[in-house]
């Protein structure tokens, strides 16, 4: 049975690599006519196929004009990476999904502006801790990256992604809310598929009731669309408080993502898009301004922060980014914005007009309520320390010895319980005792009989005790 599955997947696996090598092979002679045609170079060409099919590309090869401009677009992307000398830099360059998209294009997905944060709760952060216990990796609790498509609403997926991680860590759910749904309730001059304003977004949620989850509302679809929630809808996840800092630096901000997974804007330079992984720094080869960009910090150390971008898996390091902390004033890190799920007053004191919240008594009150249960937490930490390769590979593996369990207990062990008449009484005692059912061992006449029946090794066999 195991050999017929792997056969399966092995012939399954050779014939969808077949076919797609197949659709490269007739992509290659589709652009091969194009570049002939149009008078392209083709030293890029074979590059171009292979990037169209790993990025996943889907193009109308009935459109000439279409695909001489991919082309010219990859082309001009591929210079200027391979013109990028990344030697001495703490981060690298590659082709992403943006590599065949014109400058108007990738500034498409981008905020011009950002507003300014209101009506939200003001705090200046304090802790007694030391640097090495203020840092932080929110991952475990993340649900997953998502790609916003063409539509500039990455305001709304930071607004969510921070929302469901905070929610996850303080109630123990985990569950995906409803980015459309924000897309289509809010009102224009909060955020649209042509930018919006993150915090205004969460004031948005917290004042009418909250937010749906996608089982509830439905999945993001990258345009927007009539809104369809009830007013006073019980279903929708409320949020308890809106929380924004006072002073925007660094040494502030790192103490909140120490705490809490929280929303932020930066300034995006032109190299940007191409980040493949390392640690992210501006410098006076990044290139131009290209606009403002909504994201999540959901891990800090002394280096840098951990980002959850909205540009899908395919880009950067599986989707996630590293910010330089040297680069907090460079790209104007600003904008910081978190909600919470549970009431956190008690961790809030005010002075001088002041809102004062000291993450490390929260730090220290979660660290306690770990504590009590270590072994949960030992098998995420264990299971998130995994990159994500060597975790498909662990899924896998846990995939196939359920399967190998369960062929086996078919095979042996359920046999063995239901074939009673070639078991020893002890054997049939136990497997009987095993499902709860006694009755085959009533009706002896004493115990001298059934140690008789025990130890009768000549009828019943030997028992290995």
């Amino acid at each position: 049975m195991i050999v017929y599955v792997f056969s399966f997947l092995l012939v399954l696996t050779l014939s969808q690599k077949k076919v797609s090598m197949h659709v490269e092979s007739d992509f290659s002679s589709v652009m091969s006519a194009v570049v002939t045609s149009q008078g392209l170079s083709d030293e890029y060409l074979p590059a171009f196929v292979t990037y169209a099919s790993n990025f996943g590309k889907s193009y109308d090869w009935t459109d000439e004009t279409e695909l001489a401009l991919r082309y010219t677009n990859f082309m001009a992307s591929s210079v200027y990476i391979a013109s990028r000398d990344t030697t001495g830099l703490s981060y690298n360059l590659g082709h992403s999904k943006f590599s065949d998209l014109s400058d108007e294009e990738k500034k498409g997905v981008l905020l011009d502006t950002i507003g300014e944060p209101t009506d939200c709760t003001a705090l200046t952060m304090t802790s007694d801790l030391g640097d090495d216990e203020l840092t932080s990796d929110f991952q475990a609790y993340d649900i997953g990256i998502q790609d916003q498509g063409s539509c500039s609403s990455c305001w709304d997926f930071s607004d969510i992604g921070q929302m469901e991680i905070n929610r996850h860590m303080e109630t123990s759910v985990s569950e995906k809310l409803s980015e459309q749904m924000i897309l289509d309730c809010v009102s224009d001059s909060i955020g649209t598929c042509n930018g919006g304003y993150p915090i205004a977004a969460l004031n948005w949620v917290k004042e009418n009731g909250g937010v749906a989850t996608e089982d509830n509302y439905g999945s993001y679809e990258g345009e927007e669309g009539t809104c369809s929630v009830s007013s006073g809808d019980s279903s929708l996840v409320a949020v308890n408080t809106v929380y924004c800092l006072n002073s925007e630096t660094d040494e502030q901000f790192s103490k909140v993502v120490s705490t809490f997974a929280s929303e932020f804007a930066f300034k995006v330079y032109y190299d940007f898009y191409f980040y493949t992984d390392g640690i992210y720094e501006y410098n006076d080869e990044s290139g131009a301004f290209q606009g403002y960009h909504a994201v999540v910090a959901i891990g800090v150390d002394s280096e840098s922060y951990l980002v959850k971008n909205s540009w899908g898996t395919s880009w950067g390091d599986d989707g996630y980014f590293y910010m330089s902390r040297d680069s907090f004033d460079s790209c104007s890190m600003s904008h910081f914005g978190w909600t919470t799920f549970k009431d956190y007053s008690s961790y809030i004191s005010t002075s001088d007009d002041e809102s004062v919240m000291d993450v490390g008594q929260i730090i220290t009150a979660r660290k306690a309520a770990k504590s009590k249960n270590k072994s949960t937490s030992k098998v995420l930490s264990i299971v998130h320390g995994l990159n994500k390769s060597t975790r498909k590979h662990f899924i896998a593996f846990i995939f196939v010895i359920s399967i190998l369990s369960i062929f086996l207990f078919y095979r042996f062990g359920y046999s063995m319980l239901n074939n009673d008449s070639k078991m020893s009484f002890y054997q049939r005692f136990s497997f009987n005792w095993f499902k709860g059912d006694t009755s085959d061992c009533t009706g002896l006449k004493s115990n001298t009989e059934a140690d008789y029946l025990l130890n009768d090794d000549e009828n019943y066999g030997s028992v290995a005790l």
